[in-house]
């Protein structure tokens, strides 16, 4: 059986190597716009995933939006079918529709556009702005899916 065999496969194998090594460079070269543009991709969803929050009537850091609704807004919010049990900053639905995300470098902000913004910071807090520990770490995978998707399509 000669041993050529085996010098030919280390010598592809070297080949596959360096070719590996070449497409990970590219990938690396710019990486950062990439991440960004992974970023910028799930802002929407990141939208989606703060307003499931607010609707489950919680804060940012995971607590309950406080001060609860008055007497006469739960009667209000029950008249109209709207949850009473936990306040959702949801009346006509303004509000929620101006949430949105934007990205500064890595860092995502949320805020919102409504003319009631800084009266229900005021009353609630900054921190009806945001997504939760749990809700971070979601993300965060969401990230790094598509950053794996990303790495795996340039080496293919």
């Amino acid at each position: 059986m000669g041993g050529g065999g085996i010098g030919r496969h280390l010598f592809f194998l070297s080949m596959d190597i360096e070719l590996s090594i070449e497409a990970l460079k590219s990938v690396l070269d710019n990486w950062d716009d990439v991440v960004y543009g992974i970023l910028d991709s799930l802002m929407e969803e990141f939208v989606g995933m703060e307003k499931e929050r607010l609707f489950e009537g919680a804060d940012a850091n995971g607590g309950m939006i406080e001060p609860d609704y008055t007497p006469f807004t739960r009667r209000i919010k029950i008249s109209k079918g709207q949850p009473a049990d936990r306040v959702t900053l949801f009346d006509t639905g303004r509000f929620h529709e101006s949430l949105f995300a934007e990205r500064s470098g890595g860092e995502v902000l949320f805020d919102a556009t409504d003319s009631k913004r800084d009266k229900l910071v005021e009353k609630y807090g900054k921190d009806i702005f945001g997504l939760t520990d749990r809700q971070v770490d979601k993300a965060r995978t969401m990230v790094n899916d598509r950053m794996s998707e990303y790495i795996l399509s340039k080496m293919g």
